[in-house]
């Protein structure tokens, strides 16, 4: 499978969600990431003042006042690639995921992404668009 990536960097406001954010942003999460019997859906929906979160039949909103925006350079190298900046955001409250915001080709067209980076390890979830019926994860070195 051959996966073409272009990075970008926004700026922030901090009473308004960063643009490379918003939108609906949708990642199936495995079982054995979920500790469920079956795969699930994770949406993130960002929008200019708020954030809502999606597991399932579960949801959470949040307001801008209520949540902290940081925003960060870092390197990235994906397999068989050089070293790139990358900026990466982290928008809510919290123990919130951080996301670098990119944009690949899916099935033959150019996508928006957003990058999940990791607690640990090397492997970043991919969230997209549209609603995947299989999970995208990506290899990528990371330094700071």
């Amino acid at each position: 499978m051959g996966l073409a990536i272009t990075l970008g960097s926004q700026t922030v406001d901090a009473k308004t969600v960063p643009t490379a954010l918003r939108g609906n942003w949708y990642n199936l999460a495995p079982a054995s990431e979920t500790g469920t019997s079956h795969a699930t859906m994770w949406g993130y929906h960002y929008r200019k003042h708020s954030l809502t979160i999606t597991s399932g039949h579960q949801s959470q909103t949040m307001t801008t006042k209520h949540m902290g925006i940081t925003k960060w350079k870092t390197r990235i190298r994906f397999q068989g690639g050089h070293w790139q900046t990358a900026t990466a955001y982290t928008a809510g409250w919290g123990d919130m995921p951080s996301f670098i915001p990119a944009s690949g080709i899916f099935h033959g067209k150019r996508h928006r992404m957003l990058l999940c980076i990791p607690q640990n390890g090397n492997w970043f979830d991919v969230y997209t668009h549209f609603k995947p019926k299989v999970h995208w994860e990506l290899k990528i070195a990371m330094k700071n």
